[in-house]
């Protein structure tokens, strides 16, 4: 939960608006929504196969236009560069 706190404390201070834990369908909540249609994604457990399967559910979502992964985890860095012809951007910072 710290991280998702640091998220909101960057996403505050980028003065950019955003949702959390907004809900895209009846199963599936990405952690925020940026700008209405960028969905963030904040990951420090889980496995890769997983993970690509979440993010690919958000992908399919008509909120969705864009999605950013961040993980602490060198295992789901290696992500596609895009799902579904939405971009994927993985930022990766092992030291949080």
């Amino acid at each position: 939960i710290a991280l998702h706190t640091l998220m909101a404390q960057a996403l505050d201070k980028a003065a950019w608006g955003y949702e959390r834990e907004v809900r895209l369908s009846g199963a599936d909540r990405i952690d925020f929504l940026v700008d209405g249609n960028i969905g963030i994604e904040v990951k420090i457990k889980g496995r890769a196969g997983e993970v690509l399967s979440q993010l690919t559910r958000y992908a399919e979502s008509e909120r969705i236009d864009e999605l950013i992964l961040f993980t602490t985890r060198l295992q789901l860095a290696r992500m596609p560069f895009d799902i579904d012809g939405k971009p994927l951007h993985v930022l990766y910072r092992p030291e949080y």
